[in-house]
């Protein structure tokens, strides 16, 4: 870590040195221009490590500003030595850092306030945590690390409470697997007897569903091993959707006095876990025993929703995530519908 290179600890030191006598903007400039020095003696794990420890440093200090400051020279610089980091092994030294301070931000928010300057610093904190973690999924989104950088993203833009911050916390939430994030989220919106209820919880499992990497269908020509990443990383997310349906459900049924609640789109998301999980199984078959996989889970997907039709079209997005979900999951892709014309003949061309 940071405290094994002396040129790291006497950076540190002056950091400490500098808060105590109230010099943040100092110690900031001081660390920046350390690690710039470290990088170009090739020391880069030594300049990450610095400039997220020298930004924990002024964050625990309520430095939110310079914290920021140097949390986005280090995500710049993940950024710029993207062919190293391409390296298994590199990209979890870049990521550990990365995340070490996003963890440091959720469980530290700056204050809520009304204030221009305090909704200002939450927007550019909660921006930047966005940032890092779109900057992980990109390059490695099959590997746990990426997935908790995920999750303690979403807690940040949970936290700081930004414009739209309980989708943009779903998405992030969504894309770590963080069933117990996504039931939170949920809050006062799943109440039983509430007209939306069932809305809410069926796109909060589809969310989860969708936000699985792309791709990867039994007759895809990607490498068997990121196939088999990607199979994993589908395997993961159904399950999570399973623990989601089982928490809200739980929940409902605690908060619920008598009396049974109609729930048609969790019907239909129970419906089609049980098709994913068809779907996976028969592509495990076919790579450990050769066997071809059926169309069935396909034409099962089709019929749940030709079934559930009138109740999927209470909400356009639910028809949009549902699509993400058959191409992940089945291989399946459907024109959306009113692409006629001139935009539907550009859409065709752009997809050949």
């Amino acid at each position: 870590m940071a405290e094994e290179d002396p040129q790291v600890r006497k950076a540190l030191d002056r950091v400490k040195a500098a808060l105590e006598a109230g010099s943040a903007y100092e110690a900031q400039q001081t660390v920046k221009a350390t690690s710039r020095r470290l990088q170009a003696r090739g020391k880069k794990g030594s300049a990450y490590n610095l400039l997220s420890s020298a930004a924990i440093a002024l964050w625990d200090g309520k430095e939110f500003s310079c914290a920021l400051d140097l949390g986005k020279a280090l995500l710049q610089n993940c950024k710029d030595d993207g062919d190293v980091a391409s390296d298994d092994e590199w990209f979890r030294k870049c990521v550990e850092n990365v995340s070490l301070l996003v963890g440091a931000v959720s469980w530290c928010p700056p204050p809520i306030d009304s204030t221009t300057t305090s909704i200002a610093v939450r927007d550019q904190v909660a921006s930047w945590a966005e940032a890092s973690s779109a900057w992980a999924w990109r390059l490695h989104p099959f590997v746990e690390d990426t997935w908790r950088l995920q999750d303690d993203a979403g807690r940040v833009v949970q936290e700081l409470q930004v414009v739209h911050w309980k989708n943009r916390a779903a998405v992030l939430y969504a894309r770590g697997r963080s069933a117990c994030g996504l039931c939170e989220l949920l809050g006062d919106d799943v109440l039983p007897g509430e007209p939306d209820c069932d809305l809410y919880m069926s796109r909060y499992v589809l969310l989860l569903l969708a936000a699985a990497p792309q791709g990867g269908s039994a007759s895809s020509d990607e490498s068997e091993d990121l196939a088999q990443q990607r199979h994993l990383a589908l395997r993961a997310h159904l399950a999570a959707s399973h623990d989601l349906r089982r928490l809200v459900m739980l929940r409902l049924h605690r908060l619920q006095e008598s009396g049974f609640m109609k729930c048609p789109l969790m019907n239909f998301c129970a419906l089609l876990c049980e098709v994913l999980h068809m779907a996976l199984r028969q592509r495990e078959r076919l790579w450990l025993q050769g066997e071809q996989p059926s169309l069935a889970p396909q034409h099962l997907a089709a019929a749940l929703r030709e079934t559930y039709g009138p109740a999927l079209e209470q909400d356009p997005e639910l028809g949009e995530l549902l699509d993400r979900v058959e191409v992940a999951y089945l291989g399946m892709r459907r024109e959306r519908p009113g692409m006629g014309g001139m935009l539907g003949a550009l859409m065709a061309a752009m997809g050949s």
